[in-house]
């Protein structure tokens, strides 16, 4: 009989204990079984007592290393054959796993990802995407239909839930940690595309995520930072100088302008200062 492999799931924690909690108790009704638990913390100072229940595996860091520099702590000491990237602020479907390892060890896929739903309206919010590389925007799509279309072939999957190969880690390398959140698994996904790995999204792999939980709201100031600086980063990284200029082009012209008008129409004022820097910023 072959032995299922071995999943390591790992969740970063930062000041969002109580769904971390809530996602460790929906995580007991897995049907698939042959998994351990890593919960690294980003110095969260808040009292992380009760998950001695869980028996997960607890790494305490002294500052805040971001989603890319926690996760490579799990890559870099760690081995497992997948890793299970996680939010805290999920709640799982209890064939999660199961539809994640099925379409890995099917595909010898380098990721896999999930479909994620909006916790409280249960509607698809994420499934997978394409990046513009003219004005440098990501365009997620929700459509399943389209996503069986692209399988193999997705530009990104949310990391919310995501699983990767432990190949992919040592042949293409970690997280650039010059992200520090955002953006930094399309990063890796690209490099390792261009080393003949494939990404597949299971749209039976469900997630329902508690929106913008972990990084306190879409109205975080340093979450509207790093996607805009870390979005001028990614294209810089990826594409050529001719490419990059004509991004800087439109995006100095078009979608920096049209980011402002956006914000100041929601009335979120305070965040402005936000996209200015983070545009400005590479």
């Amino acid at each position: 009989m072959i032995k299922a492999p071995k999943v390591l799931v790992v969740i970063i924690n930062y000041k969002s204990t109580k769904d971390l909690l809530e996602l460790l108790e929906s995580m007991k009704n897995l049907t698939y079984k042959n998994y351990d638990i890593l919960v690294i913390d980003n110095n969260s100072q808040e009292d992380l007592s009760l998950l001695k229940k869980y028996k997960v595996k607890l790494i305490e860091n002294k500052e805040n290393l971001g989603f890319t520099g926690a996760v490579n702590q799990a890559f870099k000491n760690f081995r497992y054959d997948y890793y299970l990237l996680l939010n805290p602020d999920t709640i799982i479907d209890k064939n999660l796993l199961s539809e994640l390892i099925e379409t890995a060890e099917k595909n010898n896929a380098g990721f896999v990802g999930s479909a994620i739903y909006d916790y409280t309206t249960k509607k698809i919010s994420a499934i997978a995407g394409k990046r513009n590389f003219i004005t440098g925007l990501a365009f997620p799509v929700k459509n399943i239909n389209a996503i069986m279309e692209l399988n193999g072939k997705d530009e990104y999957v949310d990391a919310c839930s995501l699983l990767v190969s432990r190949q992919v880690i040592e042949k293409v390398g970690y997280f650039d940690e010059n992200y520090f959140a955002y953006l930094e698994t399309e990063d890796l996904i690209l490099r390792a595309k261009k080393k003949g790995f494939r990404v597949f999204t299971n749209p039976k792999a469900i997630v329902y995520h508690k929106v913008y939980g972990s990084s306190k709201g879409n109205k975080s100031k340093r979450a509207v930072y790093l996607l805009n600086r870390n979005r001028i980063y990614f294209m810089k990284k990826f594409t050529n100088k001719s490419r990059f200029a004509l991004f800087i082009v439109v995006n100095t012209l078009f979608v920096f302008p049209l980011m402002i008008l956006v914000y100041l129409i929601r009335g979120h004022f305070s965040l402005i200062p936000a996209v200015i820097r983070g545009n400005f910023s590479i």
